[in-house]
């Protein structure tokens, strides 16, 4: 088959997948069924991957083995079907979340079925307080929408420090609690969403995983909880936030999800972000500055490796919003919380935190600033904060492939010593082109 019959193909695929979203979607419109809504999600999951595949090389795609987008049909936006519940489940549900009649003859069928279906797998005897609640609501109503793996390609070439590193992955995932949920049971939450003229709690969060070695007898990878954790078999240890090698991040930091502005997380205000250059250009901001922001920003126990690094840069996104469940919940928070997220990184060093002005966040970290506490949950971002990190990265990379360059280093070496394929170079060399144009004459 040539060239032109396969863009045919590919053509008339995307044709038809478009001809079904649309006639799907005025299906939903007009009956808003869970087998309208079940139709119209398997075509855009569909059009997603045919987007993924026709791109561009000049973005950064994962490969086939480093990426799964999820099409699970476990996820409806409108949670319940058909409007149907079980009286005695509506009963136990309504009397364990504390609801009462009046409210409940409130309700219509949609409320009372996606509240019953949210909440009745809740044991009977069990007492949750609102964080639990919504923190169960959250992750009833997510979705997830892709993984990108940085997967070993052999484990046992890599030394021990690599294994007790072990994998680490992005997690895309959208999530949904519509208003029928929010105002009965969380009218503090509906009351804190400005973004939206019907207050749903919709949005996307960019999440990173990490496996390590295990710290007991298995020696088997084994999932990392926290930011900061503590090594069991040596109490006197200090726990560090994670890090990891630079490239495995670029591995999976992909430009053509960052590029996306449908994943913009629509909660954000009052967004800056800042970049610190390595110690070498610090007179543009001034040392004492430099120095101050680093100690808010880093524990004790690994500033003194950080600083021994060299070309150690900072990059900082910081934007206002109610982030967490008990920002969400608390009804004394009457402005948004600050959210400093954070990119520490040299040419092969990198690591991520989240840090909140709000001092009552828990699991937190603290060091010396007492206006910040630092998140312990692995690190969880916007869209935006990521394509700030990426933006940096990039031109960081593109500054030392071009220095390589004019040494007449080869493609092979530059690779070598950055740690990505040639193929990736290139298509880093070849999107800087169409960005920056006026660098290469």
């Amino acid at each position: 088959m040539n060239s032109d019959s396969k863009k045919s193909k590919k053509n008339n695929n995307t044709l038809i997948i478009l001809k079904s979203i649309l006639k799907n979607l005025n299906s939903f419109i007009l009956s808003p069924t869970a087998n309208n809504l079940e139709a119209l999600t398997k075509n855009l999951s569909e059009y997603t991957q045919l987007w993924i595949d026709n791109t561009s090389n000049k973005l950064e795609v994962p490969t086939d083995d480093q990426f799964k987008l999820i099409t699970s049909k476990a996820y409806e936006p409108y949670l319940q079907k058909d409007n149907l519940f079980n009286e005695s489940d509506a009963s136990r549900v309504f009397e364990l979340l504390g609801i009462d009649n009046d409210k409940f003859k409130e309700l219509t069928k949609r409320q009372i079925a996606d509240i019953v279906y949210m909440f009745k797998s809740i044991p009977p005897n069990r007492q949750l307080n609102k964080k639990q609640l919504l923190n169960r609501a959250i992750h009833k109503s997510t979705k997830p929408l892709f993984t990108i793996r940085k997967i070993h390609e052999d484990i046992a070439e890599f030394n021990e420090e690599t294994l007790k590193k072990g994998a680490v992955a992005c997690i895309g995932q959208k999530i949904f609690i519509p208003a029928t949920i929010l105002n009965p049971i969380f009218p503090s939450v509906a009351k804190k969403i400005k973004h939206s003229a019907v207050p749903n709690l919709n949005f996307h969060a960019f999440k990173f995983r990490s496996s390590r070695m295990s710290l007991g007898k298995t020696g088997r990878p084994v999932n990392r909880r926290w930011l900061c954790e503590d090594d069991t078999n040596n109490p006197a240890s200090t726990s560090l936030p994670w890090n990891l090698y630079r490239h495995e991040i670029e591995e999976i930091l992909s430009e053509k999800i960052l590029s996306d502005v449908s994943y913009d997380d629509p909660r954000l205000e009052n967004i800056s972000t800042r970049y610190i250059p390595d110690r070498d250009q610090w007179e543009p901001i001034g040392n004492d500055d430099r120095d101050y922001i680093f100690h808010e920003i880093t524990l004790p126990g690994e500033r003194d490796y950080i600083n021994n690094l060299k070309g150690v840069k900072i990059a900082i996104f910081e934007s206002d919003y109610f982030k967490s469940s008990s920002q969400l919940l608390d009804d004394q928070l009457y402005k948004a919380p600050t959210w400093r997220d954070v990119c520490i990184f040299n040419d092969n060093f990198i690591t991520f935190r989240s840090l909140t002005n709000d001092i009552s966040h828990r699991p937190s970290k603290t060091n010396e600033a007492r206006e910040w506490v630092m998140c312990n949950n692995m690190p969880e971002f916007s869209v935006q904060a990521l394509r700030f990190f990426k933006m940096l990265l990039d031109a960081d990379i593109v500054e030392r492939i071009n220095a390589m360059i004019n040494e007449n280093k080869s493609t092979r070496d530059i690779a070598n010593k950055v740690h990505l394929s040639e193929a990736k170079i290139l298509r880093i060399i070849e999107r800087d082109k169409l960005i920056n144009p006026e660098s290469y004459g």
